[in-house]
């Protein structure tokens, strides 16, 4: 009866927090508003939303559909209420290449007019530099990066809630290391699912600000060169 839920075990970020990383951050017109994509299909297609105010990144919305491709999920974007302000991209390398298709950043580009930058950021690096953004200030005990309750998708991989995609629904699937049947932790690798909007927002951290031993960078160099 007195029970307290516990997060699930082995998570790749323990240092997720509900009490200070979910805020009820919306929309702010008129200013500039980021794409973090990982394109998928058989997974899930993620498109995490940001806008940064006073330094803090603020992810106020995400498409995270499964069996859709970028065509649909450019439909999906169009009809938010932020598109308008659209002005950067930052994609999966893997977003890049041609699989008997044009890539996923090329349909960005022909669609929208916005071309989204890519760089191969390895696993382990990429964790580090997420794990810095979600490291609370002890000063105002505020951290650089706080996501909307809207965001089901990337919440669900930090183990905050339970998966939204249909073959998972209701069930807890978080982005968890790789463990032995006793619980205990195995290898240096996670296992590499339940992490696209993850994967996502450590692109577009990287992108913007470089890794923890780069100096940070102001702009990203993607611009939009249209609009429909």
């Amino acid at each position: 009866i007195e029970g307290k839920p516990s997060p699930p075990r082995g998570l790749v970020f323990p240092e997720f927090r509900p009490d200070a990383h979910i805020s009820g951050v919306t929309y702010e017109p008129g200013e500039p508003v980021h794409l973090w994509m990982d394109p998928g299909y058989a997974g899930a297609y993620a498109v995490e939303v940001a806008q940064v105010r006073n330094e803090q990144i603020c992810v106020i919305d995400e498409i995270y559909e499964q069996g859709l491709v970028t065509d649909d999920i450019i439909n999906i974007a169009q009809s938010r209420e932020w598109w308008p302000d659209v002005r950067f991209g930052v994609i999966d390398i893997a977003g890049m290449q041609h699989q008997a298709m044009a890539a996923p950043a090329e349909i960005w580009l022909s669609e929208t007019g916005v071309y989204p930058t890519s760089q191969k950021v390895m696993i382990p690096e990429g964790i580090e530099r997420l794990k810095s953004f979600l490291k609370v200030n002890p000063t105002n005990n505020v951290p650089k990066i706080v996501f909307s309750p809207k965001c089901e998708g990337i919440l669900s991989e930090f183990g905050a809630r339970t998966c939204p995609l249909p073959e998972y629904i209701g069930q807890d699937r978080p982005y968890r290391w790789k463990t032995d049947r006793e619980g205990n932790i195995v290898g240096t690798t996670p296992e590499d699912k339940f992490n696209h909007g993850i994967k996502a927002v450590t692109y577009g951290i990287v992108d913007r600000y470089g890794f923890a031993t780069s100096k940070n960078r102001d702009k990203i160099p993607v611009r939009r060169f249209g609009r429909r």
